[in-house]
């Protein structure tokens, strides 16, 4: 029988060798076409133990370049602080209307929840809330959409 799916026997197409900084960890990667280019989040674990995500791309969806940088990582003071005092983690992207919808779950001393940004571009910002600019030009919009411990 032939398979639907068929495995890249390439893989894994990124490691933590391909990070430019320092990560325990590669995986959970959520991936978009934008502009003919494939855009991965990532999820990446730190020395101690939290999460952050990553962005990486590519021409042809196997061969991934990673930003210098790490695209969210958790907020350490400010309103999101309390949500993400431990991590930011397992992107999901969903494209509608030209619109890039990620979700993520954040994870505190006091509760889990799920985070969504908005953006209508991987490479400025659309909005804010209350003014409050992200940790990377990238993120458009945070804002809580469900809150599942408390």
């Amino acid at each position: 029988m032939n398979a639907i799916v068929k495995r890249y026997e390439g893989n894994p197409i990124l490691t933590k060798k391909d990070v430019p900084y320092p990560v325990e960890t590669v995986h959970n990667a959520a991936v978009a076409k934008f502009n003919g280019r494939y855009m991965m989040l990532f999820r990446s674990h730190l020395y101690n133990g939290r999460s952050i995500l990553g962005l990486a791309e590519s021409t042809d969806g196997y061969q991934f370049s990673v930003s210098p940088e790490p695209f969210l990582t958790p907020a350490t003071e400010g309103i999101f602080a309390e949500y993400e005092e431990y991590s930011v983690e397992d992107p999901r992207i969903c494209v509608i209307d030209n619109e890039y919808l990620i979700t993520s779950s954040v994870t505190s001393s006091i509760r889990f929840d799920v985070t969504i940004q908005a953006l209508n571009s991987f490479f400025r910002c659309v909005t804010s809330t209350n003014g409050r600019k992200s940790y990377h030009p990238l993120i458009a919009l945070r804002f809580k959409i469900a809150h599942w411990c408390s």
